[in-house]
C-alpha cells in the first residue's frame, strides 16, 4: 500500500505527509511563498523533496526533523511535532 504516513522515520527526510502546523501551533508558510519570510528553499531547487503547499518537510535531513517557515512574521521557522513511526506502530 502506498499511503501517506503521518509519522516519520529517523530525521524525516522522506516525510511526505500533510502536517502543516508547527510545534507551537503556528500555520506554516507555503514553500513557494516569500511572505512573510524570504528564503531559498524553492520547490524547484529541492526536486524530489516534495516541498508542496505549506507541509512540514526536512529537505536537508537536519537533526531537528520536519520543519517549516511560519506564517508569523515574528517567527521565521519552527519544527513540527510529528511522531516517529516506531512509536506509533509498536
Amino acid at each position: 500500500l502506498n499511503y501517506i504516513r503521518n509519522c516519520i522515520i529517523g530525521k524525516g527526510g522522506s516525510y511526505k505527509g500533510t502536517v502543516s502546523i508547527t510545534k507551537s501551533g503556528i500555520k506554516c508558510q507555503p514553500w513557494n511563498s516569500m511572505i512573510p519570510h524570504e528564503h531559498s528553499f524553492l520547490p524547484s531547487s529541492y526536486r524530489g523533496k516534495d516541498l508542496q503547499e505549506n507541509y512540514c518537510r526536512n529537505p536537508r535531513g537536519e537533526e531537528v526533523g520536519p520543519w517549516c517557515f511560519t506564517s508569523n512574521p515574528e517567527v521565521c521557522y519552527e519544527v513540527c511535532d510529528i511522531s516517529q513511526c516506531s512509536e506509533v506502530e509498536n
